[in-house]
């Protein structure tokens, strides 16, 4: 089992941005992430770009206590710049914090929309999730992954934000 970073630039497959009151999610999407067995066809482009084994490793997702300065700390910053990717679970809560806001306006600021992959959570009763402050305007389309009223992502999901992943 390999945990070295890819070869393709930067340190992390994927940046996992969350509010920790969906850190069961969070949890568990990391988990099946790096569980995620990447096709044989697929595994001969992506070795080109880091893949080291059979798998998406490794994929940041913060576990430990934020500090309450509302600043993105250096080493948070660090992992969202050293990630090829983002995968937001969007929640209601995840659409109020000041960090995930943060986070996901650095990742964007350099990258735009086209590495980021929403995943909405929790209750579906309105159209479209809400969003931290930073997605409101942005140009560009981001994947769009509806994963509310779900028991958590499913088989196909995963595979649609793996791909986002690698891609």
């Amino acid at each position: 089992m390999s945990t070295e970073p890819p070869r393709n630039g930067y340190r992390f497959w994927a940046f996992i941005s969350y509010n920790w009151s969906d850190k069961r999610q969070a949890r568990s999407l990391h988990q099946r992430l790096e569980r995620f067995t990447v096709p044989r066809l697929v595994r001969r482009a992506l070795r080109v770009r880091g893949l080291r084994d059979r798998h998406l490793r490794p994929v940041f997702r913060d576990d430990e206590e934020m500090t309450a300065s509302g600043v993105l700390d250096e080493r948070l910053r660090e992992a969202v710049d050293g990630s090829a990717a983002m995968v937001l679970l969007a929640s209601p809560a995840s659409a109020l914090s000041p960090y995930v806001d943060l986070e996901v306006a650095r990742f964007t600021a350099t990258r735009g929309v086209q590495r980021l992959a929403i995943v909405a959570i929790g209750e579906g009763g309105q159209r479209h999730p809400p969003l931290p402050a930073s997605l409101r305007n942005l140009e560009g389309e981001p994947l769009w992954i509806d994963c509310r009223d779900d028991r958590g992502v499913s088989r196909r999901s995963l595979v649609r934000i793996a791909g986002s992943v690698s891609s």
